[in-house]
């Protein structure tokens, strides 16, 4: 877990013993950490100033400027971009591996308080209680969809799902809207709500000096971990990192004479083509197609695809595996929450095994894939399973390899 303060600091904490956290990165300026978001290995914060950092989620103070705009009030990544909410209006897109490459997505006639995105949307809360839905693929596409005369105050914390997003007022109120119906709304302790954010089926929301976690569904909600000054949070899953003797796979061979096969390496702007999603209960790939797997590589578990599951829940597969590219391809190296092989049919997964000697991950920690798996809409039943290989299963769990939750 990470939280943003007031005056510039980004704490790093344990998700399963919040109080237990340590300093990511102190912004040399006392200003507002307004947004934090997470993708692949980067973590992106956005500051009151109008600075938006990009650090690397696994160092410490490595922090950079990436962008350097008016007043952010709002992150939220969205395909394959970064969507900024500005204090003069405009909602910014902008490159993710790419510094200073912001545009213009969409106007509006007030302030972007609050933002938050679907598979398909980006959902803008105004300062003037409006809710806008925007198409993910279109510039300027961006609809009414909730109007503010049902809120009694801006929204400052903003999170959605396929029918509807879910705010929370600076006062400390819950609105649940989804279009069509009237939003329905409950009230929180406290007041000086700045942001929320959904985790491990969740919903938690940050006031200045605690943190609050809320059922989705009953939005019963309890007290998770006193922070001072809280500005913004985000949350990763526990990750595990890949085995020390593959560490130089991906590096770039420097002789056209005796060139090993250097491992192929997906950078973040090369993942988007390789990202698989949750639609009506089945498992689609980037085009839009029901992945299937039965033309697949051969692996340890049959023809099956190679998969991998970032920090922030992004889940990648490919049908192609080969003695340069294994799962350590998908996330270029990097730690991973979930790895190994997965068998589908028609979109319908059979199996997921943690077959993967790069990271060799365990059946427990293999099915936080399954959780983001169900927690996005899938229907059947699915199991975390072990390795198998000539009718022997498992795989030893390396402990030294694990990072906690964050």
């Amino acid at each position: 877990m990470f939280v943003g303060k007031s005056n510039g600091d980004i704490f790093r904490c344990l998700y399963k013993d919040p109080s237990v956290c340590e300093m990511f990165y102190s912004y040399s300026s006392s200003t507002s950490v307004t947004a934090i978001v997470i993708n692949g290995e980067y973590l992106y914060a956005s500051l009151f100033n109008g600075v938006m950092l990009r650090c690397g989620l696994y160092e410490k103070n490595s922090c950079t400027t990436f962008n350097n705009h008016n007043q952010m009030n709002a992150l939220v990544i969205s395909g394959g971009y970064i969507h900024a909410g500005m204090q003069d209006g405009r909602m910014l897109r902008c490159e993710l591996h790419q510094p200073n490459t912001c545009k213009s997505f969409n106007t509006f006639n007030g302030a972007v308080t609050a933002l938050a995105a679907t598979e398909k949307y980006i959902y803008a809360a105004l300062v003037s209680r409006d809710i806008w839905r925007c198409s993910v693929s279109s510039e300027n596409s961006c609809r009414l969809f909730e109007s503010g005369s049902a809120l009694y105050s801006e929204l400052r914390g903003l999170t959605a799902r396929k029918y509807s997003v879910i705010g929370v007022t600076n006062g400390g109120t819950m609105w649940n809207c989804t279009q069509g119906h009237p939003c329905t709304s409950n009230s929180l302790t406290g007041s000086g709500y700045t942001n929320t954010a959904v985790f491990d089926g969740s919903l938690y929301a940050v006031h200045s000096s605690n943190i609050v976690k809320c059922e989705w569904d009953a939005f019963n909600c309890s007290g998770y971990d006193v922070h001072q000054s809280s500005v913004s949070i985000a949350f990763a899953y526990k990750t595990y990192k890949m085995q020390e003797r593959f560490a130089n796979e991906g590096k770039t061979c420097l002789s056209d004479a005796r060139c090993p096969p250097f491992m192929t390496y997906y950078n973040i702007n090369e993942r988007p083509i390789l990202e698989v999603f949750v639609k009506e209960g089945r498992l689609y790939n980037s085009q839009g197609i029901l992945v299937d797997t039965r033309e697949a590589d051969i692996g340890q578990s049959g023809r099956a695809a190679i998969f991998a599951m970032g920090a922030d829940g992004q889940i990648l597969l490919s049908n192609v595996h080969n003695t340069v590219l294994r799962t350590s391809s998908l996330f270029a190296g990097h730690p991973v929450a979930s790895a190994g092989e997965m068998v589908v049919e028609e979109g319908v997964i059979k199996s997921i095994r943690a077959c993967s000697d790069h990271y060799r991950p365990d059946v427990e920690l293999n099915q936080q894939v399954v959780d983001v798996l169900k927690m996005t809409g899938y229907t059947d039943r699915i199991e975390s399973l072990p390795c198998c290989s000539d009718n022997v299963c498992g795989q030893e769990n390396v402990e030294e390899n694990t990072v906690e939750n964050q």
